[in-house]
């Protein structure tokens, strides 16, 4: 007999037990938050052909109850001197940034923690409860250090480059 995808011992009751744990764990123990600034995609100049955008319009931030963790931090040394790369990463309650928040985070998408700004590189969710894919319980995302010329919510102006060309900043 094929296995549907239901589960014998796994019933929403226990999907809705863990969510709940886990929404207390996050947000009444563990307390750690960051400010998250949405792509606002209508907001958004981006060039016809290629679809890329310099400057880009956010929607306003929304504080979020999350697990954030520093991973690689490296250093890098180009033509133009030395550059620390931080990374982080993030993790989301599912069904509480899907369902009561009402969004799925992005690649692209920044977000503010411990004073400085991080640009999202990655999204996955490879949490599994019970061995089933319908019952998804967190969200992985992986940000590495925006630039400030890039990303910076304290500006009143969004980048742009014709008016400070990278070149003529680095000389």
């Amino acid at each position: 007999m094929p296995r549907d995808d239901t589960s014998l011992f796994i019933t929403e009751k226990e999907i809705q037990f863990i969510n709940d744990a886990t929404t207390e764990l996050l947000e009444t123990i563990i307390q750690q938050k960051i400010l998250y600034y949405a792509i606002e995609e209508q907001a958004t100049n981006s060039d016809e052909l290629y679809g890329e955008s310099i400057t880009k319009g956010f929607r306003p931030p929304v504080e979020l109850y999350c697990r954030v963790f520093l991973a690689d931090h490296s250093m890098t040394v180009g033509e133009m001197g030395a550059e620390n790369v931080y990374k982080v990463e993030v993790y989301f309650q599912r069904d509480r940034v899907m369902k009561d928040l009402g969004f799925y985070p992005r690649i692209g998408d920044f977000f503010q923690w411990n004073n400085r700004n991080f640009e999202i590189k990655t999204v996955r969710e490879p949490q599994l409860f019970g061995g089933l894919s319908q019952h998804r319980i967190g969200i992985i995302c992986e940000a590495i250090i925006a630039r400030q010329e890039i990303f910076n919510p304290d500006k009143k102006e969004p980048y742009d480059q014709t008016k400070a060309p990278d070149s003529q900043i680095r000389n």
